[in-house]
């Protein structure tokens, strides 16, 4: 076999998986989600962008728990019960609450008004629609449906710019943000197949509740100590913590796409994996995106602490450290990531609960011994380093307790 097709053989594989349509998805919906924090961060006041953030990590907190407590519970279900469909009527309590939550978050943590909102929470429910076909198509392996949703909702996101001019930028923003979810629902609307048979919550609810209350702990790790924060003072140090989160996308891309296709995979009725092979993925897949975002986070260190990107309102130093601090945690997040996957799917969620746990305890340490030593800027940067070495320390005895459990 000569050099070159030597290389072609061992570029094809990673070729193959970077084209799935669930990875083209995953890196479609980040673009879009750093695109929209990007325009916020050059056309808003850095009180008005710090607002915007905050109304966006209310925003995915609020799908985010519908996402873990309803939908991925059902999906995961599937492997042993293919009735396992979320139906509409579910969705319709879902969004409301949604919609309730985001509103009282919004008023508590931003500077908007009750009118203000009121509108954001209204405006949410699109979201969880979306997100709920989508979850539906992936069940039925209409792949490419949901990789053009995801592209379509990219594609809307410069329309942010007509209403950049608005008095209430902020609300123009989100409403234009979400009615790219609403447009983007509209091909798996069309593509998902009629459902007639659902399967019982009660079947997987218990697993589902678990998996809820495990999302709910883990926000305690990033999510509420910038609410609490930001309630406390809407500054540039919160809006260099976002903006960090968000310039961390593309391993972002690669976690999500790494559960999404070990999880559609696992589920799907041709080609499914035994769980010897799932748990070598594992392996594999967290030493890929553990190497994935260390690469990623020293060359965003170096871009900020050499002053190439100066984004408004955000200090070039205060930049550079957030970003290391939150390189940390996501390349220590990525390392567990699919083993959390293939918990789940063994069913050992009260395991990946326990852990969370743990992890989210010494992660608080951190908060809470930075905030005393310097202020809200130091308790998120010793809460971010705290949290990705709990990642390690809990997650990963977890695994390997639970694979001797299920004899791989």
């Amino acid at each position: 076999m000569t050099p070159p097709d030597v290389l072609r053989r061992s570029l094809a594989a990673p070729a193959t998986a970077l084209t799935r349509p669930l990875v083209l998805s995953q890196a479609a919906a980040s673009a879009a989600g750093a695109f929209v924090v990007l325009l916020g961060a050059w056309h808003m006041e850095p009180a008005e962008f710090a607002s915007f953030s905050l109304a966006l990590l209310v925003l995915n907190v609020g799908t985010g728990l519908v996402r873990s407590g309803l939908f991925q519970p059902a999906l995961i279900e599937r492997r042993t019960d293919p009735h396992a469909v979320v139906p509409a009527r579910y969705v319709v309590v879902a969004a409301g609450a949604v919609a309730v939550l985001v509103a009282a978050a919004d008023l508590a943590v931003t500077a908007l008004a009750a009118g203000g909102a009121v509108a954001l929470g209204s405006l949410s429910v699109a979201p969880v629609v979306q997100d709920w076909l989508r979850f539906r198509c992936i069940g039925q392996g209409r792949n490419g449906a949901v990789a053009l949703s995801d592209g379509v909702r990219l594609l809307l996101v410069p329309a942010v710019l007509l209403v950049s001019g608005s008095s209430q930028p902020l609300v123009a923003f989100y409403a234009v943000w979400c009615a790219a979810y609403a447009v983007a629902a509209v091909p798996l609307a069309l593509a998902a197949r009629r459902v007639d048979r659902y399967s019982r919550y009660a079947g997987y609810g218990a697993r589902a509740r678990s998996q809820a209350y495990e999302f709910l702990v883990a926000q305690l790790a990033t999510t509420v100590p910038l609410l609490v924060l930001g309630a406390l003072s809407v500054s540039a140090s919160i809006g260099a913590f976002r903006l960090s989160q968000t310039l961390y996308g593309p391993v972002n891309v690669l976690f999500a796409a790494v559960a999404l296709n070990l999880l559609s995979d696992a589920v799907g009725t041709a080609d499914r994996p035994d769980d010897a092979t799932l748990v070598r993925r594992a392996r594999r897949l967290g030493l890929l995106s553990a190497g994935g975002a260390t690469v990623l986070g020293v060359a965003l260190v170096v871009v900020a602490a050499a002053g190439a990107v100066h984004p408004s309102g955000i200090e070039r130093g205060e930049l550079a450290v957030a970003l290391a601090a939150v390189g940390c945690f996501a390349a220590c997040g990525g390392l567990v990531g699919p083993h959390l996957v293939v918990m789940r799917i063994f069913k050992a969620q009260s395991v990946v609960t326990r852990a969370r746990v743990g992890m989210v305890a010494v992660t608080w340490c951190g908060f809470v011994l930075g905030y005393l030593a310097g202020g809200p800027f130091s308790s998120l940067v010793l809460g971010f380093v705290l949290g990705g070495a709990g990642y390690v320390a809990f997650f990963l005895p977890a695994a390997v307790r639970t694979y001797r459990g299920v004899a791989v």
